[in-house]
This record gives C-alpha cells, sequence and structure tokens, in this order.
C-alpha cells in the first residue's frame, strides 16, 4: 500500500499569483452580470431607450425624482458584484484566505464596535481636512492645463458623491445608509482587506507592504483622482484595523461609520441644518495646524487601540 501512496504524485499547491488572477476573474464574472440584471432592470424601467439608461448611469442627477432607484442600483451592483464575487471566490479558493476569515476570532462585538466607532467618528474631521489638502496640493503640483483635465476627468464622479449625499427626506437618509454605507462598507472590505490584503501578505510576507497596495487598489477603484490621496488613508487605516485585530468585522465597522457620517453631514447640508461655509473658511492659511490639532485624539486613540491589539500582531 505504501509503495502505491509513493507512486501518486502530490498535488502542487497553486501559487499566490494564481489566487489573485482568480479573484480578478471571478469579480470580472461577477460585474458582468451584475451590469446584465441591471441593464435589463433599467430597460424595463425605461422602456428599452438605451440613452437614458446610459444617461441615468452616467449622470442620475438630471433625472428629478428617481434618487431611491440609483440608490438601489449602486447597492444591487456592490452585493452581486463584490460580495457575491468575494464568496464564491473564498468558497472555490477553500485555502489560505478562507481559513484567515473563518477563524475564531471573525466574530462581531459589541466593545469593538463601540472602538471603531468613536475612532471613526472622531477621526472624520481630520480626513475631510485631508481631501482639502488633497485639492489644494494638486493645484501646487499641477499646472493649469493638467489640473483642468484631471478636474474634468473627475467631474461626473464627483457630481454623483455630490448627488448621493443631497439627501433631503428622513426615510431616503436612512434607506441611503442601508444601501450605500451598510451594503458597499461590507462588500469593499471583504474585497481588498479581506481578500486582497490576505493574498498579498501570503505573496510579499509583508504585510505593511500588503496593506498600501490594498489601499491604493481600493483609492484607485473610485475613480475619483482630486479625492485618492484621502481614500489612499482611509484604506490604509481600515488595513492596519484589519491587521491588528484579525477581524474582518473591524474595517467594516469602520468603513459603515465612515459613510454613514457622510451621508448624514450631506443630509444637514441639504437641509440647511449646518453651514457647509464654514468648513472652507478653516482651510485659509492653518489647514496643517487643523489637521495636527484635529488629528491629536484620533491618534492617539489610535495608539492605545493598537496597544490592546498589539498580542494578535503577527
Amino acid at each position: 500500500m505504501n509503495n502505491i501512496d509513493n507512486q501518486i504524485p502530490k498535488q502542487k499547491e497553486k501559487s499566490v499569483a494564481y489566487w489573485i488572477i482568480l479573484f480578478v476573474l471571478h469579480l470580472v464574472m461577477a460585474g458582468f452580470a451584475t451590469a446584465f440584471i441591471i441593464q435589463g432592470l433599467l430597460a424595463y424601467i425605461f422602456n428599452s431607450d438605451a440613452e437614458s439608461v446610459l444617461l441615468f448611469l452616467t449622470q442620475p442627477h438630471l433625472f428629478e425624482g428617481k434618487q431611491m432607484m440609483f440608490v438601489s442600483i449602486l447597492a444591487l451592483s456592490s452585493m452581486f458584484s463584490f460580495i457575491g464575487g468575494s464568496y464564491f471566490f473564498i468558497t472555490r479558493e477553500n485555502g489560505f484566505v478562507a481559513k484567515t476569515l473563518k477563524n475564531t476570532v471573525n466574530i462581531f462585538n459589541k466593545d469593538l464596535f463601540v472602538k471603531l466607532f468613536v475612532l471613526t467618528l472622531l477621526a472624520y474631521p481630520s480626513f475631510l481636512l485631508l481631501g482639502e489638502l488633497n485639492k489644494e496640493g494638486m493645484k501646487l503640483l499641477l499646472s493649469e492645463d493638467s489640473l483642468k483635465l484631471l478636474l474634468e476627468i473627475d467631474k461626473k464622479a464627483t457630481t454623483t458623491y455630490e448627488y448621493l449625499l443631497s439627501v433631503k427626506e428622513l426615510p431616503m437618509l436612512l434607506f441611503s445608509v442601508l444601501c450605500i454605507a451598510v451594503i458597499p462598507g461590507v462588500g469593499e472590505e471583504l474585497v481588498f482587506r479581506g481578500v486582497f490584503q490576505n493574498l498579498f501578505k501570503k505573496a510579499f510576507n509583508n504585510h505593511h507592504l500588503a496593506i498600501w497596495i490594498s489601499a491604493f487598489l481600493f483609492s484607485a477603484i473610485h475613480l475619483e483622482w482630486s479625492n485618492f490621496i484621502l481614500r489612499l488613508m482611509i484604506g490604509g487605516l481600515f488595513g492596519y484595523f484589519y491587521h491588528w485585530t484579525k477581524n474582518i468585522y473591524a474595517p467594516i465597522i469602520a468603513h459603515v461609520t465612515y459613510n454613514s457620517i457622510s451621508l448624514i453631514l450631506g443630509y444637514l447640508v441639504t437641509n440647511d441644518i449646518i453651514d457647509q461655509s464654514i468648513d472652507s473658511s478653516l482651510l485659509d492659511d492653518y489647514v496643517w495646524l487643523y489637521i495636527v490639532l484635529y488629528s491629536i485624539v484620533p491618534i492617539g486613540l489610535i495608539y492605545q487601540f493598537y496597544k490592546k491589539e498589539k498580542a494578535n500582531v503577527v
């Protein structure tokens, strides 16, 4: 029997590159399937008017009274493409990534929720200022023509984000939190932290490199280059939350909190409950000072969070 066993060739373990390519293919296939479903729904709604469908997907603000429909489309897209694509990949891979995500640490607990909610809430002003600094830095680094071209490329994405934040009614705000904060928060964290970060960590054997490559991809996929550095830093922070806790719920909680705050602020500004001009007046000459001041408490809390979780760091 031993001789027979020895004659059976051992199956060679597939490389990390293979799994990365396979995961990308899963996302692409899920994306195509999602696009097919959404195109079918919209074709039915718009009576097969392809021009109206395309216009709705690229410039939804032109369609009055259809904000809930557009938000629903985004939720379906994230659910099928990111959550669905990740689920089927993890099920098929059933190895390193699956074991990492299914370990006993990956449980939702109230203590973790409260800590990360407070951390993200307190860090939010610093992220807003960083976003403005990103835009101001572009003016210094790029020529006038290059800046104009970049802003023109960003125009559609920026207009769409502003449209999503311009919520006027409370029921729509609650619906948007579910469709734009919760579902994409789960989907994007599964993709960029749950799968990509784990695969890059195994490939390079360096968690810092894995975190920042994943954060780069996370920022790039949003297609809004005027906020690229902002999302890069956010993605990096979420990546460290995941690395320190070994719990995929950690970046999910932070991501959902960040998106929810953005939506709530958008609702307050749209309904003139707060004055948006107050924010811009702070940035005239002392943007770095404000970033430092607003970051002292969050950085201190993040450090304490790291110390508490460092026993889990590999």
